[in-house]
Order: structure tokens, then sequence, then C-alpha cells
């Protein structure tokens, strides 16, 4: 995928000192081009050039990657998850920054240039003693980069970060979770969970843990069968390709409609899928491969990619009998946390705390967290989240969540 330095490097020329032709047309041939920035999840970044017809399509709504909001929103991505935040340094990076907010002005007047984040709370960064770091857990790198370096620029000596998922007073190594693996100084960790949280977990998650041993044995299964292959004449590849398309449209099939209930997200990645692994295949009849070693990498992927999807479904696959256990455990939670924070929050002593956002909102419905809120009222906090996430929980977000820019803090 390629990166946002790799595509600025390889079109500097076009776009000239300190990007002055981006977001504009010069002439090429016949015809103007209009140079455009383009920002694709899965495609990464690249520059357009749009021909007058093309710039009129755009403007009804074609060519979305290089529409100007798509672009801020990748480079807020960008800009989050970089461990170095002295944009400064780079004088590349900083020109496009400028640039950016030059396109932005003129096109959205007195708008404010999006965040990456959205921060809130009841004080201000110098009287707050807890400051929460809430996600969805599905978030990727750019948020736990952003949360890393923003930890370690807020870090004093008496500090301490306290993570879900860990049992309370343990120690956490950075290499043992994702959310803190960017965490480079030797801030001390420890967890917010009761005792027992692994029993207390058991019966919710046996049901996503027993499908993904099922899956995981499944690709397995099948990895074994083509490590076995070792003939590609014509007939064999036949068979191979009848074997492989078996495999993903039905024995793989099950497994999508559990971890991705979402009927277009999932119909959208099997077309992806499929089109990987039709490519490759082709290669093989062509001679191209003279192996399976990317088939079978790419089989690999795909139930990686869908374990990750374990957290996105949990409630959705759980039964009447495991949400009150949940709801119940949900409770059992939350007196830890109170414990823990109210533990070591003091005057003059921060508590950095990692967990899923909803943990912290006033949220319609009951898994008793009425008390964390409390403990954040009273000690006073500061709470950042991605914009994505307070986007989808607004609501519940209450009068004490005074916004950053209220308070004299940025939201990013």
């Amino acid at each position: 995928m390629p990166s946002l330095s790799s595509v600025l490097e390889k079109n500097k020329v076009l776009l000239e000192n300190n990007y002055c032709n981006l977001g504009v047309s010069t002439w090429s041939g016949l015809l103007p081009k209009k140079h455009l920035l383009s920002y694709d999840l899965q495609q990464g970044w690249s520059v357009k050039h749009l021909n007058p017809l093309e710039c009129c399509l755009r403007k009804v709504g074609f060519y979305p990657s290089t529409h100007l909001e798509n672009i801020v929103y990748g480079w807020n991505r960008y800009n989050a998850g970089r461990i170095d935040h002295n944009l400064n340094k780079d004088r590349k990076i900083s020109a496009l920054e400028k640039r950016l907010h030059e396109i932005w002005k003129k096109s959205r007047g007195s708008a404010e240039f999006p965040a990456f984040t959205f921060t809130c709370g009841n004080t201000t960064l110098k009287k707050a003693q807890i400051i929460v770091f809430g996600d969805e857990h599905e978030q990727a790198k750019p948020f736990h980069k952003y949360l890393a370096k923003t930890i370690e620029q807020l870090y004093r000596p008496g500090d301490i970060i306290l993570v879900e998922g860990t049992p309370a007073g343990k120690r956490v190594k950075v290499s043992e979770l994702q959310s803190v693996r960017y965490i480079t100084s030797s801030i001390p960790i420890k967890g917010l969970e009761p005792k027992n949280i692994e029993a207390l977990n058991t019966p919710i998650f046996r049901t996503t843990e027993e499908m993904s041993a099922k899956m995981v044995a499944k690709i397995k299964s099948y990895d074994k069968e083509l490590e076995k292959i070792k003939s590609f004449s014509s007939s064999s590849i036949n068979k191979i390709e009848l074997r492989t398309k078996t495999f993903f449209k039905k024995e793989l099939l099950p497994f999508y409609e559990f971890f991705m209930p979402d009927s277009r997200k999932r119909n959208a990645a099997l077309r992806r899928a499929e089109l990987l692994l039709q490519k490759e295949l082709e290669k093989l009849r062509k001679g191209e491969n003279k192996n399976l070693t990317t088939i079978r990498a790419l089989f690999l992927e795909l139930g990686s990619q869908l374990e990750s999807q374990q957290e996105n479904v949990f409630f959705k696959n759980l039964s009447k009998d495991q949400i009150q256990i949940s709801l119940k455990n949900g409770a059992l939670r939350h007196v830890s946390f109170c414990k823990q924070m109210e533990k070591y929050a003091r005057p003059g002593r921060r508590v950095f705390v990692i967990a899923g956002l909803l943990h912290f909102l006033k949220i319609p419905f009951n898994i008793h967290n009425e008390n964390v809120v409390a403990v954040m009222k009273r000690r006073g906090f500061i709470l950042t989240t991605p914009l994505s996430c307070y986007r989808t929980y607004k609501s519940c977000f209450g009068k004490d969540y005074v916004p950053a820019r209220e308070m004299g803090l940025r939201s990013s």
C-alpha cells in the first residue's frame, strides 16, 4: 500500500515547491488536468490527475477518494499515527499540512479544520487526575499510536497507566496488549479488572471462541492439504481451482456470516477476497507462480482478518443468558474500575485509563457504569476518543463532558 511520503516524493516535480499545484489545474497536452490527493483505506495514498469532464463528475459525487473531507480524514489518521509528532522535523509533511489548511480555508471558509479525535472533560488538563482514552476496541494503529505519544508527552514521575482486560494490580508489558504496544517509555502499566476476570468472561466468550477455533482448524487443515500438492499440470490446476473455490465459497462462508453479520460489509469483504484469490489462481495457470505459497498465505490472512472481528460481533452473537451474565459481570468490573482509579488518582498524580469508550459514558441501557462516571467527575477528568466514536455515541455525552476547545485545549 503506497505511503503518503512515497506518493509525495514520486510527484514532487509535478506538485512543485510547497505543493502549490495541489488542487490546481495545469496544462497537460490538449487538456488541463487538476492534481488531487487521493486516499483510500484499502489502497492507501495516490495523486489523481482529472480532466475537466472528470472534475465535473467529481462535483456530483464521483471520485470520492479525492473529496476534501476524505483527504483530511486520511491526513488526520496519518498525523495521529506518527510517533514523531513534531511535524517541523519533516519539511515535506509540514508543507503539506500548510497546503491542506489553505485548501480547506478556501473551500470551507471559517469552518474548523476537522480533528482526528474528540476531547472533552470537566476540568483543565492541569487539574485533571484521570485522563481516559476510550475506543471501540477495533480501532487500528492510528489511535493507539496517538494515545502512546500523548501519554509520553504528558507523563510525570508517579503517573500510572491502567488498562482494561487485565486483573487489578497485575503489571502489564507493552508487548502483551495491542492498545499499549507503541508506548516506549518505562511508564508503569497495571490492570483495571477484578482478579477473576478470566473466569467471569469464560461463559460469555465461549461461543465466539469456539467459532474462532473451528475456523482456525479448518484453515490449518486446508493449508496442510495444499502443502501436499506438488504437481501443477493443467488437470491438477483445474482440481486445485475447483477445490479452492469450493473451500472459499462453502466452508469459509459460515464464518464470514458469523464474524461479519452486516451483509453489506460481508459482501464487500467476500468480493475483495474472491478477486485476490482469482488473481493468484490466474498466476498459477499462467505459470507465473510455481507453487501455492501465496494462496496458502492468502487463506491464513483471511482467517486472521475474520478473527480480528471477534470483539465487533461479540454482543450480536450472545444468547439471552449470556447477556444477563455480561450485565452482571459489567457491574463487578465497574466496581473494580472505580477502586483502581480511586486508589491511584490524587492531586499532582495522573491516572491514564485505556478502555472501551462505553465504560465512561452515560448510556441509556443498564451496565452499571454510573459509579465510574461519578469517580471521573469527582476526581476531574479529560476524555479523548476517535472522532468516529464520538459521532456514534454523541447522545451519551452529558453536560459534564465539555468539548476541549471550550476549555482552551485542542481536540487533537
